[in-house]
């Protein structure tokens, strides 16, 4: 089953590399962008976009690793919390079979 999911994901970085060279390039027109007062060098639209997207994916991952992180430390907090309630409750149950 890895090995299948393995051989997968190598055809789909291999789909998606060929859609990005096709999409390079078609795209080969230079542009210029502005922002208020600044305007960037001009260059291929191909490389705005691939730059835009790669962006994009930096900070979903970044994002993403932080609520992970955050899930896991809440999921260790919850789970110490849940085995000091299980350690009183045995202790109570103990008790109230000593005290019949």
């Amino acid at each position: 089953m890895a090995r299948v999911r393995k051989l997968v994901l190598i055809l789909l970085v291999i789909v998606l590399l060929l859609i990005a060279l096709v999409f390079s390039l078609n795209n080969r027109t230079s542009v210029s962008i502005d922002f208020l007062t600044y305007q960037t060098p001009e260059m291929s639209l191909a490389i705005w976009l691939i730059g835009a997207l790669a962006i994009g994916v930096i900070i979903g991952l970044t994002v993403g690793s932080l609520a992970s992180f955050r899930a896991g430390r809440s999921r260790r907090h919850l789970e110490k919390k849940l085995q000091q309630t299980q350690k009183a409750l045995e202790q109570q149950r103990g008790v109230n079979v000593k005290g019949i």
